[in-house]
């Protein structure tokens, strides 16, 4: 290992398939804003960050199947009565990360309810972290955080008196903008390191591997697709 040791879903995931490949994981911590610049760098070989598949993403690298679902969801203080549902949000001070494709669901969702005819929010606030963002919702200098399915299921299951998705009546959780997936990415010459994710992914989905550590990082494990995952431009 690199550092500090890496925790999480990506993690676990990885290390199953290094053991599969027989080699040792170099896993480096990196802030998020250069993470894709390191790749086309050859700094290292593969980027297993929560990272939301995009079209422009997939134009400039392979996108690995699937490992999660991406879609954006509202997080809120657990028992925060004050908001139902996603229809709740008019004068409510959201935060999200900035330069990320969250923020544009956030900004698109704040335009769809004024197009209804209601209050949007009273401020989107944007953040460098969305750590930063989830101190600031704890502590109550926002209402909600707006971020990808799979890493606020993940703040919620770790944090379950902190914190909240706004879900319907059924428990399931609200999504708003583009459905979204989170996979890993490769350069696109280094076409034998991302044929061989993609079946270590499909072996782990049929073998019941993905579902047991979704269950553990998340508390549900989500049908994930092979194929019509990217998106149009």
């Amino acid at each position: 290992m690199h550092g500090r040791k890496i925790i999480g879903y990506n993690a676990d995931l990885f290390a199953k398939i290094c053991d599969d490949l027989g080699v040792e994981l170099d896993y480096i911590d990196l802030p998020f804003q250069g993470i894709l610049a390191g790749l086309e760098a050859k700094k290292y070989d593969v980027v297993g960050a929560t990272l939301g598949v995009t079209a422009e993403r997939a134009g400039k690298y392979t996108m690995t199947y699937p490992i999660q679902n991406g879609t954006t969801v509202f997080v809120k203080r657990k028992g925060d009565d004050s908001i139902k549902s996603i229809e709740d949000m008019s004068g409510k001070k959201v935060g999200t990360q900035t330069s990320c494709y969250n923020e544009d669901d956030t900004k698109k969702f704040n335009e769809k309810l004024k197009s209804e005819g209601k209050d949007g929010y009273a401020e989107l606030l944007k953040y460098d972290s969305f750590p930063e963002a989830f101190a600031e919702l704890k502590n109550g200098k926002i209402d909600l955080v707006a971020q990808n399915y799979a890493s606020c299921a993940a703040v919620v299951m770790k944090n379950p008196d902190d914190y909240e998705i706004v879900a319907d009546d059924s428990g399931k959780a609200e999504m708003v903008g583009t459905d979204t997936w989170v996979s890993w990415a490769v350069r696109k010459e280094d076409t034998e390191l991302s044929d061989y994710i993609d079946s270590e992914i499909h072996k782990f989905k049929e073998d019941g591997t993905l579902a047991e550590l979704q269950k553990k990082w998340f508390g549900e494990a989500v049908d994930l697709p092979e194929s019509d995952y990217i998106p149009a431009e």
